[in-house]
């Protein structure tokens, strides 16, 4: 190919080259900026156990039964549990803390 191709021409596709990686690397950094933003606001249990890397039984034992964690709950009438993500992580630490 180098022999095929002028100085211009080489320079003309590395430009080319260059500017297509730059666009899909910044296209790349906006994906995962956009994912790192889009945190949810609020935990249910199956997002407990997801995010503690435990089973649900095993949230349910450790993590949700914990008085810490029942003054943060958060349900309407008998509907589903639900925890502030961010008060949730302060308890679970707490929780965890604790643990030997």
């Amino acid at each position: 190919m180098d022999n095929i191709l002028d100085k211009e021409s080489k320079n003309f596709m590395y430009r080319i080259l260059e500017n297509i990686l730059k666009d899909l690397v910044e296209t790349t950094i906006k994906e995962i900026k956009k994912s790192h933003d889009v945190e949810k606001f609020l935990w249910d249990k199956e997002e407990l156990s997801r995010q503690c890397c435990m089973s649900i039984a095993e949230v349910d034992k450790k993590i949700t039964s914990d008085r810490r964690m029942k003054v943060i709950e958060r349900r309407k009438g008998k509907g589903k549990l639900y925890w502030q993500a961010e008060q949730a992580k302060e308890v679970i630490r707490e929780i965890m803390n604790e643990w030997d």
